[in-house]
């Protein structure tokens, strides 16, 4: 993409989010997001962000073959920097997780928590990790079109 094409974008937006007078609503509520195939869940709010659901199932694989609920996983950001902050994503007994999210620019806003971070360089997503004990900890991307699915962590334990 050309330079000037992400100043332009980047000074639209601030101007969009600022409500700077000329700059109709309309004109904010449709943005581009990078995905990969899937079909984006965002929704414009009334002040220029975007609103999104994190949600999935933590599982793991069973000896026998069938996928079990993980309910003690825990999800962690890591900056570029390696400072890591642990994101308060309640996980219920049957595995699952939905969290509200709030995009304004390249902030994500986790809304139970109040966890604001800054997306990854790589085109604006969030890369996360999940853990559980005795499980290796999986990495997992939230971006524009995230779809709720199966997060399924390696574990030792298999019975």
């Amino acid at each position: 993409m050309p330079k000037e094409m992400l100043v332009k974008t980047a000074t639209f937006m601030a101007v969009a989010l600022l409500a700077v007078p000329g700059v109709l609503p309309a004109q904010t509520t449709e943005i581009e997001v990078p995905t990969s195939g899937a079909t984006a869940s965002f929704a414009p709010t009334r002040c220029g962000v975007v609103a999104s659901t994190f949600g999935g199932r933590v599982v793991r694989r069973a000896a026998a073959g069938p996928m079990l609920p993980i309910a003690n996983a825990t999800f962690t950001y890591t900056a570029e920097g390696g400072a890591a902050t642990s994101i308060d994503i309640p996980v219920g007994a049957d595995g699952r997780f939905d969290e509200r999210v709030v995009v304004a620019g390249p902030t994500y806003t986790f809304m139970a928590s109040g966890v604001s971070l800054a997306a990854n360089a790589h085109r604006m997503r969030l890369r996360l990790t999940v853990e559980a004990p005795g499980c290796a900890p999986t990495r997992v991307t939230f971006h524009g079109g995230w779809e709720p699915h199966d997060v399924v962590l390696r574990c030792t334990d298999t019975n």
